[in-house]
């Protein structure tokens, strides 16, 4: 954890406000973990290592379970402007963490892209079933962001992980290494959640423009 902690908060530029607590579970036989900002910023990690899906890598589980989490606990941390002085007001209620509003596709996508690097081959964003349920997606033809922002039953949970990671590695590598940092940044001081006009100080559109 301590490994992780300066990639993904120079990444996001944020430090948390507090110590972020780990709770380790072992009585859960699903690989996975989860983090909240809620009553306090906390990890919780499950010890079962993956067995098979996506989650087979060639890095240590732990260490890509940590990053991934951490990046939650920093982005939901992350606040400024209005939204921060509610808090110092009122302590953090949910109204006033904005990136709790963010579309869950935004949440796990960068996770997963902070998670990833495509030249170690690290990470899910350019690995094997990643890119096949990718190639898999477009044969059968995209899903609309209305679709996406819905979440409904019809779509897998993985999905959230794989659209997002793809949209949020597309604003790297098209705008620059500083566009995802400028799509957190203004997310980070929504007093409501604002999806539509988010990314247009970083690529100059309205998301459904550039989705399409």
């Amino acid at each position: 954890a301590e490994r992780a902690y300066p990639a993904v908060t120079q990444a996001l530029d944020w430090k948390p406000r507090t110590r972020t607590e780990i709770v380790v579970y072992s009585e859960f036989d699903g690989a996975n973990g989860f983090a909240t900002p809620l009553p306090f910023s906390y990890i919780g990690v499950f010890l079962a290592p993956p067995d098979e899906g996506e989650l087979l890598d060639n890095s240590a589980w732990l260490d890509l379970l940590l990053v991934h989490e951490f990046t939650h606990a920093v982005h939901l941390d992350k606040v400024k402007g209005a939204p921060r002085v509610l808090q110092s007001i009122f302590g953090t209620q949910p109204a006033y963490i904005p990136n709790l509003f963010m579309p869950s596709w935004g949440i796990e996508g960068l996770a997963v892209l902070a998670e990833s690097d495509p030249a170690a081959g690290r990470g899910r964003l350019r690995g094997p079933v990643f890119e096949a349920w990718l190639r898999a997606e477009r044969e059968r033809g995209f899903i609309s962001l209305r679709a996406l922002n819905a979440a409904g039953r019809r779509q897998p949970v993985g999905k959230q992980s794989l659209y997002g990671a793809n949209y949020m590695d597309h604003l790297r590598r098209t705008y620059g290494p500083q566009a995802v940092g400028t799509l957190v940044e203004d997310y980070s001081g929504n007093l409501v959640p604002r999806l539509h006009t988010a990314p247009v100080r970083a690529t100059g559109l309205t998301m459904d423009v550039q989705w399409e």
